[in-house]
């Protein structure tokens, strides 16, 4: 009775392992909504001004997407991504990275103002 339940709880664990290490990413169109999103409404611990940007107004070949590891070794671990979207509009070209699995900004970088 007791190996059936360490059975049982071995294979649940190891279930929600492998969700974790091949969870379902968004694809780069869905990360570059977010990335506008970003920097229209900033989190406040990053500390820069909302942006009024619509994604039609910026050419194709002005966006530029990449999709990377996280760092620390947790991540590297179960194997989570994030997106480094690069918008370039006006005289700005700000870098934004994003969660590859919620969309959550992360980080903006580059020249924003």
């Amino acid at each position: 009775m007791v190996k059936k339940i360490i059975m049982f709880l071995f294979i649940g664990i190891l279930f929600i392992v492998f969700y974790e290490y091949q969870k379902p990413i968004m694809n780069s169109g869905e990360a570059m909504i977010s990335a506008v999103d970003c920097l229209n409404n900033p989190p406040n611990q990053l500390g820069i001004f909302a942006d009024n940007i619509e994604i039609e107004t910026i050419p194709n070949e002005n966006i530029y997407t990449y999709l990377s590891q996280q760092d620390g070794f947790y991540n590297k671990l179960m194997n989570k991504q994030k997106w480094e979207i690069n918008l370039k509009y006006g005289d700005k070209a700000p870098t934004v990275v994003i969660n590859a699995y919620s969309g959550k900004c992360i980080n903006v970088y580059g020249p924003v103002n």
